[in-house]
This record gives structure tokens, sequence and C-alpha cells, in this order.
């Protein structure tokens, strides 16, 4: 990794995925891992799927922390259902 936070995808691995210049990659936190998806593999949400993680009246505030690990889990349940659809 460049002190920039870069990396490079072997040309190999480019090759046998499709990767193209330009193309946009998602990075997902898996415990102590990432993972890149492309960007088009990945569902996006809608307001009224996300709507419900907003502050309500009368329930407690979430940490850091625990909104992290509810994104995770989130995000991980949507590409686990992708690969399935």
């Amino acid at each position: 990794m460049s002190s920039k936070g870069q990396i490079v995808i072997p040309k190999a691995m480019r090759d046998s995925h499709h990767l193209q210049p330009g193309v946009e990659l998602v990075i997902i936190e898996e415990g102590n891992s990432l993972r890149l998806v492309p960007a088009a593999n990945v569902k996006r949400a809608t307001i009224d799927e996300v709507g419900g993680i907003l502050h309500r009246a009368g329930r407690a505030p979430m940490s850091d922390d625990d909104m992290r690990a509810a994104l995770r889990a989130k995000a991980k349940a949507n590409d686990d259902a992708s690969k399935h659809a």
C-alpha cells in the first residue's frame, strides 16, 4: 500500500474479474478483513430501507461502534442476498 493508501490489483486479477480503469469499488469490512466489490454489484438502499435507523424519541442513541457494527451487518446481509438473487 502506498503512503496515500493506494493499492494495486494485479493484472491477472483485474482481467479475471473484468475490472477496467475507472470502475468504482466499494470496500466492505468483514471482521479483520477488507473486501473490494464493484459498486455495480452492491445494492443501493432506499430511504424506506434505512429510514428506521434514524433517531426516534425514546430510542437510546447508538455509539459510533454500535452504528458501525449495524452498518456492517446490514451491508453483509445485502451482499449475501445479492449472491442468491
